[in-house]
């Protein structure tokens, strides 16, 4: 059975809703795909994920393409174990870290079940190092748990050393693909300092892709840095700015995106050549570099390009947040084998944009139905307009206020805004509280406080501890409090986000941590860095019931 559906947007230059390379489409063509059923491997990740002890950290996990089938890689929620997941054949493999503490992992990579790479965040390596302890940066290891090697990144230019700027760091923002040709690694690296609007990047020439022989354990930084006519510009504070994806073609051809712009860049790998390929200057959603953007201006992150050798097109995923009042949303945008621009697909309340399966095929997932994977067959094309696209694909916020209350923060002392807020949740003194926010979330802190939880049941009950959840992302909510199966005896759910009545986000951000009692209230700002700390000391005051 065959589904019609609008996929794809498509800006012809003959069409009458023509684009020049300077100005921004408001008038698109959309092309209407059909699609036939085609597995439900996705569904089976999904289960997996939810029903296993699995990190929540995006850094703590991976997919793959191997042979064909989807590979999935989770580190634990004890941080102690890797646990292989094959969803095509349903097959599960668990294997226990070569460590004997916890140890703070900063990624993974799946290259098959005789490589599998975990690195090691950097400033816990070089802690372990001023202690006098030997840490490696990266280890490989095969699914039967065994070491096949361990590599340093000591010889990494501005690689952390106790140093903050100018630092890099490794940073991969895609969960899939290959890194590897032959013996080489690619590693790539974030700018930790300067900033990409400081000027001083122009003359520190900071490179951020490492070719890692395995063999040898020789580097070579590729010519991979940030671009000149981009050092300078300013964008909201929520566009990443420091990092880049990349999609490894060929054995001679890799494609580059920086984060934070819609060009695409081609690294020639045989002569460390980069080189300007695509650039969509007239793309609706692009970043706006200008130093007095407002803290509500939306955001946009652009994935490399990665290539359908069954439909000779590529697929380039690109995320959107903060826009108007929708609820973030992702596109795909769709380019033939040179680079030119086929079209865009968006995401809907129904249906996810579009994705490659591990058989290289163009997919599409029914979101209101397991998630199961639907391939793309053929299309036809319509005109919108953005505000017709806004008004079919597009998912408003549901932000519901039951009251309607104006408080001027400026002026009413945030203790006493936190008394108004408690008692219009209803919460009865004395009670401590950890309030979450679900539009910032830290996945480390969120483990952290739900281990917490989890080992401490009886002192949570005993010092009337809950947890706070508030925030405009209702389901990020609904799904830490299921993946963690926290009691409702342990947490209050904020779904019409009166919390926004009475703070402003950034005095969210941190995980404040309440005591209430007598009329009187205790508020500490904590953050990613001191919550560990910051906890352990609320845990210790005594209320009295």
């Amino acid at each position: 059975m065959k589904f019609n559906l609008l996929v794809f947007l498509l800006c012809f230059f003959t069409s009458p809703g023509y684009c020049n390379t300077q100005a921004i489409c408001d008038s698109i063509q959309i092309l209407i795909s059909e699609r036939t059923f085609s597995d439900s491997v996705l569904c089976r990740q999904g289960v997996y994920y939810n029903s296993n002890p699995v990190s929540i950290m995006l850094n703590n996990m991976a997919y793959c393409e191997y042979k064909g089938r989807e590979i999935s890689v989770h580190v634990n929620q004890n941080n102690d174990s890797l646990y292989i997941y094959d969803a095509t054949n349903d097959i599960d493999t668990r294997l226990k870290l070569p460590f004997k503490v916890s140890i703070p992992i900063t990624g993974l990579y799946f290259h098959n079940y005789d490589s599998i790479f975990v690195f090691i965040d950097r400033t816990y390596v070089a802690k372990m190092r001023d202690y006098g302890k030997e840490m490696d940066d990266f280890i490989m290891m095969d699914s039967s748990a065994n070491v096949k090697g361990r590599y340093f990144l000591d010889d990494i230019p501005h690689i952390y050393n106790g140093q903050l700027d100018p630092m890099i760091f490794y940073s991969r923002l895609s969960f899939s693909g290959s890194m590897i040709i032959g013996n080489i690694l690619y590693i790539p690296f974030g700018i930790y300092q300067p900033d990409l609007e400081d000027n001083s990047l122009m003359n520190l020439h900071l490179k951020l892709l490492c070719a890692y022989n395995l063999e040898s354990k020789e580097i070579k930084m590729m010519n991979v840095e940030f671009q000149m006519q981009d050092i300078g510009k300013q964008y909201n504070k929520d566009v990443l700015t420091n990092s880049f994806d990349y999609y490894i073609f060929d054995n001679n051809t890799m494609y580059i995106s920086f984060l934070y712009s819609s060009y695409i860049y081609k690294l020639d790998l045989k002569n460390d050549e980069l080189e300007l390929v695509a650039q969509f200057d007239q793309f609706h959603f692009n970043n706006i570099a200008n130093d007095t953007l407002e803290n509500g201006a939306y955001r946009a992150w652009f994935y490399a390009p990665k290539y359908s050798y069954v439909n000779n097109l590529f697929i380039r995923e690109i995320k959107i947040d903060g826009y108007k009042n929708f609820k973030a949303f992702s596109i795909s945008q769709v380019l033939d084998e040179n680079m030119n621009l086929v079209g865009y697909s968006f995401e809907d309340a129904f249906w996810s944009s579009f994705n490659i399966d591990s058989r290289g095929e163009i997919v599409t997932y029914k979101k209101d139905d397991h998630y199961l994977s639907y391939r793309v067959t053929g299309f036809t094309n319509e005109e919108m307009s953005v505000e017709e696209i806004e008004n079919q694909f597009l998912v408003k916020k549901n932000i519901q206020q039951t009251k309607s209350i104006s408080i001027d923060k400026t002026k009413i002392d945030i203790n006493d805004r936190m008394i108004l807020y408690l008692n219009d949740l209803d919460l009865s003194q004395p009670i401590k509280l950890v309030l979450i926010s679900s539009d910032v979330l830290c996945g480390h802190c969120i483990e952290y406080l739900m281990n917490e939880l989890k080992n401490n049941k009886e002192e949570f009950i005993e010092q009337n501890i809950k947890y706070v959840f508030h925030g405009t992302d209702v389901m990020s909510m609904v799904n830490i409090i299921n993946k963690y199966h926290i009691e409702s005896k342990f947490y209050y759910l904020d779904t019409e986000n009166k919390n926004a009545i009475y703070f402003t986000g950034e005095e969210m951000n941190g995980y404040p941590l309440v005591i209430y009692q007598k009329n009187k209230i205790d508020v500490v700002k904590t953050d990613f860095s001191k919550l560990t700390k910051d906890f352990e000391k609320f845990k210790k005051k005594k209320i009295r019931k």
